[in-house]
C-alpha cells in the first residue's frame, strides 16, 4: 500500500472541511426555518389572544353582550349570563382553531391533538346550539368548521 504525499492528504482534508462547511450551513438552514415558523406561530397567537381579550370584555359586561349579540348577530338575548355564555363559546372556538393551526404548523404533537380537540367537540356540540354555530360559523376557517360540524353530526 502507497503512502499518501502531504498535497494527497490536503485534499482529502480539504474534502473533509468542505463536507464539513456543507453540513453546518444546512444546519443554520434548518434551524432558520424552524426558528421562523415559531416567530409567524408566536404572531398568529398574539393575534387570537388579541381576539380572546376582545371576548372577554364582553364576557365581563352582560349589558354588553346583550347589545353586541344583538347588533352582530342579531339575537335578542335577554338573560345576561346566556349571552355571556355565548361569547364564552366563542373564545372556546377560537382556541379550538388556533390548535388546529399549530398542529398543522407541526407545533403540536398528535397525541395531543386528537385529545384537545375531543374535548373541544364534546364541548361545543354540548353546549352550543345549532343557531349559534351556523351564525358565527363564517367567521372560522373551514378546517374548524368542519371539525365542529363533524362534532355536531356524532351528536
Amino acid at each position: 500500500m502507497k503512502k499518501l504525499s502531504i498535497r494527497e492528504w490536503a485534499a482529502a482534508a480539504e474534502i473533509v472541511g468542505t463536507a464539513g462547511v456543507i453540513i453546518s450551513l444546512l444546519f443554520v438552514a434548518i434551524s432558520i426555518s424552524r426558528n421562523t415558523l415559531v416567530l409567524q406561530s408566536a404572531n398568529s397567537t398574539l393575534m387570537y389572544e388579541l381576539d380572546v381579550s376582545a371576548i372577554a370584555f364582553q364576557i365581563e359586561d352582560g349589558e354588553f353582550a346583550i347589545f353586541s349579540a344583538k347588533r352582530s348577530f342579531g339575537f335578542e338575548f335577554q338573560d345576561p349570563n346566556e349571552a355571556k355564555f355565548f361569547y364564552y363559546l366563542q373564545g372556546e372556538l377560537t382556541h379550538w382553531e388556533l390548535l388546529i393551526f399549530r398542529y398543522g404548523d407541526g407545533l403540536i404533537d398528535q397525541s395531543q391533538y386528537v385529545d384537545w380537540s375531543q374535548y373541544y367537540a364534546n364541548e361545543i356540540s354540548r353546549d352550543m346550539n345549532v343557531e349559534w354555530w351556523n351564525a358565527v360559523k363564517v367567521e372560522y376557517t373551514q378546517e374548524l368548521v368542519e371539525a365542529v360540524d363533524a362534532a355536531f353530526a356524532a351528536k
